[in-house]
């Protein structure tokens, strides 16, 4: 397409807008994936939260029973 262009300034310009596009482009999909990773972490972190609650339900003192004489 730029072999096309009339001059040096059309030809800058064309290639300026397939960047900006190109950029706009990857910043979308960056976006995207940061999004995903982070519904990932708190998908993770409310797993962790609720592993570890139940553990230490499992493993938290308790007051001996009285022994029956």
């Amino acid at each position: 397409a730029a072999a096309a262009t009339k001059s040096v300034q059309e030809a800058i310009e064309l290639q300026n807008e397939f960047f900006r596009t190109a950029f706009e482009r990857n910043v979308g999909q960056v976006s995207k994936l940061a999004d995903h990773w982070t519904g990932v972490a708190k998908e993770a972190a409310t797993r962790f939260r609720s592993v570890t609650a139940n553990l230490s339900n499992s493993f938290s003192p308790t007051a001996p029973k009285p022994r029956r004489r």
